[in-house]
């Protein structure tokens, strides 16, 4: 591997001694590495340790710049490290010299999960509340003497997060204790929601600052995450919830800034404007004079480290200008890297205008393009439509899907939508048995016949403490099992028979009725074997895809000239415990596909689901 070109001879030198043998001597290499990482990117990443903070700090105000800081790390998996950040934060509120953090719930609980939300709700309310309180008891004083309460930012990241942490957001600020304290929250315009989301907050302080309330505030970005937003969209089937290009996105911002800053609409929910595009400011900046909105309504925020010419710029003509400032100590380095990366995967996006901004000049072709990415946005900026690309409902009619010679995956339930966590409550009403309800006895098969025999097999509830019977399945004897067995040899059915394209159409149509379960099969999988709501969710899904993969596969086969395709007979599929629906299904699919028989016999702990 080459040296980066970027590097000073003394480092590319260093490079080398790495790759060659510093992997050998990694104690000594990597402390060494971090601490030049460290020092390098100090400053965008600044020292979270004292007196290094407090210097810093005291610059910014002696300059009149606001500081956002954030204690940086990303989405926590255990309580310990959620309990660590949100003692951290509340120690930080604490502190004189800081005026204003921001937060993310994802970082300060770890149990965030929507399907938990009987739980996770009155817990991150309660947090909220005690870090809005942390703040109001612990104001900031400036140098006049002057006392107000610090202020704390709701952040997003992921759209997974948002219908949580805008209901965790205004159920907070709705408690009687902080009717008169001013807080805000983040939208981003990357989301063709975000307009809504607007609409929302600005419904929300509206009705507040009639009750005699404080204004909130919304702080707008552009968007981050948005590889991870595409990523995690199709592994689950989802349409991604950004506009599709940066075009798009520069006009939705336009367009909300310029509802933000009318003075009808600033004096209840204040805008904080998060940008480094010359002409997104600067549109800014005139849209502020034109409507005379208030200067004590909105701000201009910006990173620390990144452009800072501009901030200046902006600070010059009177402008109130706020840095975002990540912090870290040396310890918790580790967690400023995704950030920087994030950053950096960001900031030289060709479309980004900090990737161009060097040696920035008028008249010039960089120029030229900027200025065209410009009006190109604002071209469209009110022609854009605010309709969310995440509209999954499933309390609706399952779409049933036709035959096709193209595998399309089925999407998993998106459980972030409200709606969707409503069916799954309905769900649970459905198949959570009390000892009152008299269980279901399910048959044994035989061909096309059905039949309840004496001997049976039981099944308890695994969600629940007491011996709550879901069902009882009928055990086939000897005499009904080598009923099967001839059934199967004999195909009265005539299934050897079919024509691929027979069954295509038939495995189709399984998987619509398996789409039009969706519901039993998780409840059945919850109460029968203990699945969690998400792990069979997934499991239909599964099955789903198995139904259309198989025959859409074998189709490609059975249209090669030179290959001759025929069944094998019968086959038997004796499926695990641990996949109840998804095995069992693929396992019987594979058989039919091909025009075999298929005999299905599942575990007898997970038989029902089967």
């Amino acid at each position: 591997m080459a040296s980066p070109e970027f590097l000073s001879k003394r480092d590319a030198w260093l490079f080398r001694m790495y790759q060659s043998f510093g992997y050998h001597f990694y104690p000594i290499a990597i402390p060494i590495i971090k601490k030049r990482l460290r020092t390098d990117t100090s400053r965008v990443i600044l020292d979270a340790a004292r007196p290094a903070l407090t210097k810093h700090l005291a610059e910014r105000n002696h300059e009149d710049i606001g500081q956002n800081v954030n204690l940086l790390g990303e989405v926590v998996l255990g309580d310990k490290e959620a309990d660590k950040r949100y003692y951290d934060t509340i120690e930080a509120l604490k502190q004189p010299d800081i005026n204003y953090i921001s937060v993310k719930i994802s970082g300060i609980y770890a149990q965030t999960h929507v399907l938990n939300y009987e739980e996770s709700f009155p817990e991150l309310v309660r947090r909220m509340s005690k870090l809005y309180q942390t703040a109001i008891d612990y104001p900031y004083v400036d140098e006049k003497g002057n006392k107000t309460p610090k202020f704390v930012n709701l952040d997003m990241e992921e759209y997974k997060d948002f219908d949580m942490t805008i209901r965790v957001f205004f159920a907070t600020l709705s408690k009687p204790e902080f009717l008169h304290y001013s807080a805000g929250f983040v939208v981003q315009a990357y989301l063709p929601d975000a307009y809504g989301f607007q609409t929302r907050l600005l419904e929300f302080a509206k009705e507040r600052c009639a009750r005699g309330g404080a204004w909130i505030k919304m702080r707008i970005v552009k968007g981050c995450n948005l590889d991870m937003e595409t990523v995690s969209s199709s592994l689950r089937g989802w349409p991604s919830p950004v506009r599709p290009n940066k075009t798009e996105v520069d006009a939705n911002y336009l367009h909300i800034i310029e509802r933000g800053l009318l003075p009808e609409n600033s004096k209840y929910l204040h805008i904080g404007m998060t940008s480094h595009n010359l002409y997104t400011i600067s549109y800014a900046y005139l849209l502020t004079q034109k409507y005379q909105t208030p200067k004590d309504t909105f701000c201009f925020e910006m990173l620390e480290g990144m452009a800072d010419h501009v901030w200046r710029a902006q600070s010059k003509v009177g402008n109130h200008v706020v840095l975002y400032a990540p912090v870290v100590h040396d310890k918790e380095f580790l967690y400023a890297v995704s950030y920087l990366v994030r950053r950096m995967d960001e900031n030289t996006a060709p479309g980004n205008f900090l990737s161009h901004s060097f040696n920035l000049k008028p008249g010039t072709e960089t120029w030229k393009f900027l200025q065209k990415q410009f009006e190109d946005a604002y071209a469209i900026k009110d022609k854009l439509n605010h309709t969310p690309f995440r509209t999954q409902d499933r309390r609706k009619p399952y779409i049933p899907i036709p035959p096709s010679d193209v595998m399309v995956n089925e999407q998993d339930t998106d459980f972030d939508r409200e709606c969707n966590q409503e069916w799954q409550r309905d769900i649970f009403k459905k198949w959570k048995k009390s000892l009152s309800d008299k269980p279901e006895v399910i048959p044994t098969q035989i061909g096309a016949a059905t039949v309840v025999n004496d001997s049976r097999y039981k099944y308890y509830d695994r969600s629940q403490d007491e011996d709550v019977e879901v069902c009882e399945m009928s055990r086939a004897n000897v005499s009904q099992v080598e009923q099967v067995l001839k059934i199967a040899a004999e195909d009265p059915g005539h299934w050897r028979d079919t024509t691929i394209e027979e069954r295509h159409k038939i495995m189709y149509d399984a998987a619509n009725r398996l789409g039009n379960m969706r519901g039993d099969l998780i409840g059945a999988m919850c109460a029968i074997t203990g699945k969690t709501v998400v792990e069979g969710d997934v499991e239909v899904s599964e099955g789903i895809d198995y139904c259309r993969f198989y025959t859409t596969s074998m189709k490609k086969f059975y249209a090669l000239r030179d290959v001759d395709i025929k069944a094998k007979g019968t086959v038997l599929v004796i499926s695990p415990w641990n996949f109840p629906c998804a095995i069992p299904c693929g396992g019987v699919v594979a058989g039919l596909a091909s025009g075999n028989t298929v005999i299905l016999k599942p575990a007898s702990v997970a038989a029902p689901v089967a």
